[in-house]
């Protein structure tokens, strides 16, 4: 019986050393739930454990007293240890069952919060994902013809303005156009080659 109890508490406390600060709440209030409800099927076997414990003592001396008459008062004695020898295994086992019953009713609810858990960082994750597929599809650079038009403007570059953008800077989508403009409208060239670069 406390080894149940010493296991129940070693597990919560071992389930609960790595939480997050805002999840060890919730956590914390399952397991000192348990340990609460735990303590209190415990107490209230342990009088029963005792009552039964009184009488079979009381029971045993009656039995060593009139140990050498065997009559009906001996009968109704030994049925009567038999009787709180039945009690006592019914007490064990309805410990035993509200112990368990207990124990997976607070699993349960640690499994809900951990369901709840992992459903909400599901639910992060899908937004990130989505995030990413916003940004991709935003990025001119997935597509070809950016790309395509962008080493368009590089050649045009090279041939009439001196300034190129750092290639660490290149991937940026915003920069990359922003200097691309800039440079075809700065540029030296004809009016007909900017109109075509921007056609």
């Amino acid at each position: 019986m406390r080894t149940i109890l010493n296991a129940f508490v070693l597990l919560f406390l071992l389930g609960f050393g790595n939480t997050y600060a805002s999840d060890t709440l919730s956590y914390q209030k399952i397991y000192s739930e348990g340990f609460k409800e735990l303590k209190s099927i415990q107490n209230e076997f342990v009088l029963s454990f005792q009552t039964l414990e009184f009488e079979m003592e009381i029971n045993t001396l009656q039995l060593a007293q009139i140990r050498r008459q065997k009559g009906k008062r001996y009968t109704q004695l030994l049925e009567r240890r038999l009787e709180l020898q039945q009690k006592a295994q019914l007490n064990t086992l309805l410990l035993e069952g509200n112990t368990l019953t207990t124990r997976y009713k607070k699993g349960i609810e640690l499994i809900r919060l951990m369901y709840e858990k992992l459903l909400g960082l599901d639910h992060h994750f899908t937004s990130l994902q989505t995030f990413h597929n916003i940004s991709m599809i935003t990025n001119p650079h997935t597509y070809p013809e950016f790309r395509q038009a962008k080493e368009k403007f590089k050649a045009s570059e090279n041939k009439r303005f001196s300034m190129r953008m750092p290639s660490i800077l290149d991937s940026n989508p915003f920069l990359t156009a922003t200097f691309s403009l800039v440079s075809t409208l700065m540029g030296t060239g004809k009016a007909v080659e900017k109109e075509e670069d921007f056609g």
